[in-house]
């Protein structure tokens, strides 16, 4: 509705988008990036729309307006009778005319006819703005009756709240839920940020009404438009769910402004690896590697104007591909936990190196090595350190076996 209330106000329906703003409150959704539900001025934002729509309405002046209450103007001058012109036009609903010419006294030397004009000019924007053409009030009763609103159902999640067409939410298939739920639960891990810290549900409103064919996500909203009431088998777990819902738990602020649809791909690729879809992991790690490497790398682009999406969540997954390649199919399956496992193996600083950066070594070693002084994490970060060495001798004892078998394929 607010998306309609836009576009009446692009035709200049200036009552049309003022009525459904005060009927559903809210902004103009004039830009799918406009701050969300939740922002901290939000209401401010709210109440200055409204009178932006309303300031359009009392500024409309056609040029033949403007012409006959200037004619008045140099006519009459400031005087009584001027101000009985005005009144009158405001009578015969001729307000454009009628607030010009109040507008010009309310400036007038003699004070008396001063606060009459003032008094008479906010009587008449109460009236003009009240008074609603037909062909408006049409048009808002046809979005409003909108049989749209009586399909309007909502299902209630672990934590979620879904919102759309009765026959599409209620048949997303119970996995597919689960798996959603259970993103929230890696993601907000991920982020070490939770959007709805009170335990109120985070919506997710399939619009049939909005026409924007993607979603916006922040708060404690995520949007969906071209919502299909006849459609069935929607499923969440996919790669624009598990991007919108990113950016309601990720609430960093990234020097760049690309990133931060890059952090949102990242989330999606990181939420298909977790719960195992594989196919959808594979292919979000490709799409973004190479949007990464063409869109940015091959265009030798500065820094900061790495581009949104693809390039910026490659410039992430690069990282997580180069350092989980290796030839264990886990690496392959799951690289961002692969990568962690091989960080954790990675060598560790020397004394001398620790000194020459100008920490204590003694401190530096007992961190690196024990991970604190109880018995309990010097025990498992021997384990730890075991695990380990084991895996960096499968690893040699692999390399050696690859290097004699070419070794005897070249002496063939």
């Amino acid at each position: 509705m607010r998306q309609m209330s836009g576009r009446f106000f692009g035709r200049k329906r200036y009552h049309a988008s003022l009525l459904i703003l005060e009927a559903v409150g809210g902004a103009l959704e004039e830009d799918a990036d406009k701050a969300v539900l939740g922002a901290v001025d939000a209401v401010e934002r709210i109440e200055k729309d409204r009178w932006d729509v309303r300031d359009k309405i009392l500024e409309q002046l056609t040029d033949e307006q403007k012409s006959a209450a200037d004619e008045v103007i140099e006519k009459l001058g400031p005087t009584r009778k001027l101000l009985d012109v005005g009144l009158r036009w405001r009578t015969e609903k001729r307000y454009p005319e009628a607030r010009r010419v109040l507008n010009d006294l309310s400036f007038a030397e003699k004070k008396e006819l001063r606060d009459a004009a003032q008094e008479a000019r906010k009587e008449l924007d109460a009236a003009w703005v009240a008074d609603v053409p037909p062909e408006d009030r049409a048009l808002v009763d046809g979005v409003i009756e909108n049989a749209a609103w009586g399909r309007t159902s909502s299902v209630t999640m672990q934590e979620f709240i879904l919102i759309g067409p009765r026959g599409l939410i209620e048949s997303i298939p119970a996995g597919s839920r689960r798996r959603f739920d259970v993103a929230y639960v890696f993601l907000t891990d991920l982020f070490g940020r939770r959007p709805n810290p009170a335990g109120d549900r985070v919506t997710v409103y399939f619009k049939e009404l909005w026409e924007f064919g993607g979603g916006t996500g922040g708060g404690k909203q995520i949007n969906i438009g071209r919502a299909a009431p006849e459609k069935r088998g929607t499923r969440l777990d996919t790669g624009l769910l598990y991007h919108e819902l990113t950016h309601c738990i990720d609430d960093t602020r990234p020097v760049l402004g690309g990133w931060h649809e890059g952090l949102a791909n990242v989330g999606a690729a990181y939420a298909f690896e977790v719960l195992g879809q594989r196919a959808d992991l594979a292919h979000s790690f490709a799409a973004n590697l190479r949007d990464f490497r063409n869109d940015y790398v091959a265009r030798d682009l500065a820094y900061w104007r790495i581009p949104n999406y693809g390039p910026s969540a490659g410039f992430f997954l690069y990282f997580v591909d180069t350092y989980a390649r290796t030839s264990s199919p886990r690496s392959r399956t799951r690289p961002f936990t692969a990568t962690s496992s091989r960080a954790a193996c990675w060598p560790r600083q020397s004394a001398g190196t620790t000194a020459r950066r100008g920490a204590s070594p003694a401190t530096s070693s007992a961190s690196c090595t024990t991970g604190g002084s109880s018995a309990h994490s010097r025990k498992r970060a021997r384990t730890r350190a075991r695990a380990c060495s084991r895996r960096r001798s499968r690893s040699t004892s692999r390399r050696s076996t690859r290097a004699r078998a070419t070794s005897v394929a070249g002496a063939r």
